[in-house]
């Protein structure tokens, strides 16, 4: 084969791999259908993602959240949080304060409120 060829092959063996790249990257960053579709199941859940906006205390998610839903109270927000944590859509900032805990939505929590919020 000439020399030309054997570049051009080169060329489209690293196209490749970029694309490869790219869509193994486009996976990673991909909403994840499954939680989505369980959270959105759920008024209450819906409602306690909405307002979690920036790092709160579930005394006031619970308050914000009532606005939106009027069947929320203090427990089943906190019983929401613990879902939330334990899936993988939140934190918990001071886990080691048993008052004053401060919950924050991970990366993950924050594109299903973005998908939400667009409802």
């Amino acid at each position: 084969m000439h020399s030309d060829t054997w570049l051009n092959l080169d060329k489209v063996y690293i196209l490749m791999l970029n694309l490869k790249i790219l869509e193994m990257s486009s996976k990673s960053t991909a909403l994840d259908w499954k939680l989505y579709s369980w959270l959105v199941r759920g008024k209450q859940r819906v409602a306690i993602i909405k307002v979690m906006d920036r790092p709160k205390m579930p005394s006031r998610i619970s308050r914000e959240a009532k606005q939106l839903n009027a069947k929320i109270n203090l427990n089943s927000t906190s019983d929401t949080l613990r879902q939330f944590v334990k899936k993988g859509i939140a934190v918990c900032l001071n886990p080691d304060q048993k008052v004053g805990r401060l919950y924050e939505l991970t990366a993950k929590g924050k594109k299903l409120r973005e998908e939400i919020m667009k409802e």
